[in-house]
């Protein structure tokens, strides 16, 4: 049997913090007799899931990207444009083809047309790209 002064609260609370908020600003205002909560909560929201992993690229994907947009260039000769430029792009080619240790790489060394020593040229150029990636492992 319940005390007829008593303040009866019926409701449902939608979370627990927002209960227990409602019954603090009831008990500031309301200064008489003993306060009985009679509140039904709606249960926490289901956790939301991780995000999926996505695995990155293997390790042949990422050899095969940096093949597609990089060359090493070279002046005339074998002499690289670029020293320190083809430096990089080689210590990063030689790890990458660590990394995807199965894959299989075609060296080809390009050029001007009509220069009677291009062939020549071209395949100096190769050889020196393959030994700087045998040095590198």
């Amino acid at each position: 049997m319940e005390n007829s002064d008593a303040l009866i609260i019926e409701g449902v609370a939608p979370s627990a913090d927002a209960l227990r908020s409602a019954v603090e600003r009831v008990e500031r205002a309301y200064q008489g007799g003993p306060i009985t909560l009679r509140a039904q909560g709606l249960p926490d929201p289901p956790a939301i899931p991780p995000p999926p992993i996505i695995p990155g690229p293997t390790p042949a994907e990422r050899l095969s990207a940096f093949i597609d947009g990089r060359a090493v260039f070279f002046i005339d000769g074998t002499q690289f444009r670029n020293a320190v430029a083809a430096v990089g792009k080689l210590n990063e080619l030689g790890r990458l083809m660590a990394d995807a240790s199965n894959a299989r790489l075609r060296i080809a060394g390009h050029a001007a047309p009509g220069d009677a020593a291009a062939k020549d040229a071209s395949k100096l150029r190769a050889d020196v790209i393959r030994d700087a990636l045998v040095d590198r492992g």
